[in-house]
């Protein structure tokens, strides 16, 4: 499914480097095409990276609490990488439930000033996976 998404203009670092201040509150986002959530109750990853990295044989497992990994595509490429919980729930909120940027903030009030801070690195990382398009 992610290999044969439609292709989609991604947003982009860049593009919000221009975003003038006032505007970083309202700042909506969603997931580019590609995109795929998989919630993984075994040690899948691990023994795909075994695999790939010609490794021993982990043996497999379930794992104590599930694991998200999202799946997209980057040209001809197909990429993976697992998000830990805090991440995951905020890509959600953020890119499929329609949150905007203060709202991810406040969502994250137990971090409390380092809320706007984490929320900008996760959106940056976001943005440098090539995860994201405008949302409409």
């Amino acid at each position: 499914l992610a290999f044969d998404a439609h292709d989609a203009e991604l947003l982009r670092a860049e593009h919000l480097a221009h975003l003038a201040a006032q505007d970083w509150p309202l700042l909506r986002v969603a997931l580019q095409p590609s995109v795929q959530w998989l919630t993984l109750q075994h040690n899948s990853l691990e023994l795909w990276r075994a695999l790939k990295h010609e490794q021993a044989f982990p043996g497999s497992h379930a794992l104590e609490h599930a694991e998200t990994c999202l799946i997209w595509r980057e040209q001809l490429v197909t990429r993976y990488r697992s998000l830990d919980p805090a991440q995951a729930q905020a890509l959600q909120a953020m890119a499929c439930e329609g949150l905007n940027f203060a709202e991810l903030c406040d969502s994250l009030q137990e971090l409390g000033e380092q809320a706007p801070v984490q929320a900008a690195r996760w959106l940056h990382q976001w943005l440098s996976d090539g995860l994201l398009v405008k949302a409409t």
